[in-house]
C-alpha cells in the first residue's frame, strides 16, 4: 500500500472512530462507599497543563487508566482534589509537555484512612527536570509522605497492560 493510499484511508477511519466515542471522557476513579477514604489534592505547579490518571491495578500500573475528578487537564497553577480509597496502594501518573519535551512521573503510595494528602507536580524547565512531592497533613504541619515510591514508566503492548514493573 502506498503512503498516499494509507493517508486517504486514515482520513476515512479517524472521523468514524471519533463518532464512535474516542473523544468521550474515559472511565473515572470512584471510591466505593463501603471502604475507608483519604483526601488527595494535586497542585500543578508547572507553567503548562497537567494530565493525571490513576491505574486500576497499583501493583504493576495495569488494568487501564482512570480519570481523577473529571477528564479535563489541570491548568497551570490550579489543583485537582478528591477522595481515594485508603488501606490499599494507589498508583498514579502525572504528565505535562511543552514544545520540546514530555515530563511524566509515576508514583505509588499507601493512603491511610481519614488522612489528607497534598501533592505538588513541578516542571522545572531551567533545570530540565520534573518532580513530584506528596505531603501528609498532620496537626504539626505538612510532612513528606513516607510511603511514596517513584515507579519506572514503561509502555505496554495494550492499553490495559502494565505501565510499570511489579514492586518487589
Amino acid at each position: 500500500m502506498t503512503t498516499r493510499r494509507f493517508v486517504r484511508r486514515l482520513w476515512i477511519v479517524l472521523p468514524a472512530l471519533a463518532v464512535a466515542g474516542w473523544g468521550e471522557p474515559g472511565p473515572q476513579y470512584v471510591v466505593r462507599s463501603d471502604v475507608p477514604r483519604a483526601t488527595l489534592s494535586v497542585r500543578n505547579d508547572s507553567d503548562a497543563q497537567m494530565f493525571l490518571r490513576i491505574f486500576r491495578n497499583a501493583e504493576d500500573c495495569s488494568g487501564g487508566k482512570l480519570g481523577f475528578e473529571g477528564d479535563a487537564l489541570t491548568e497551570a497553577g490550579s489543583e485537582v482534589s478528591g477522595n481515594v480509597a485508603a488501606g490499599t496502594p494507589l498508583s498514579m501518573f502525572m504528565q505535562t509537555w511543552d514544545s520540546r519535551r514530555w515530563c511524566r512521573i509515576t508514583v505509588t503510595f499507601d493512603p491511610r484512612a481519614d488522612a489528607r494528602y497534598h501533592g505538588h507536580f513541578v516542571l522545572d524547565r531551567a533545570a530540565r527536570v520534573c518532580r513530584f512531592q506528596l505531603m501528609l497533613d498532620t496537626p504539626a504541619g505538612d510532612v513528606p509522605e513516607s510511603s511514596v515510591r517513584q515507579r519506572q514508566w514503561r509502555t505496554p503492548f495494550l492499553e490495559t497492560g502494565a505501565f510499570c514493573s511489579k514492586e518487589h
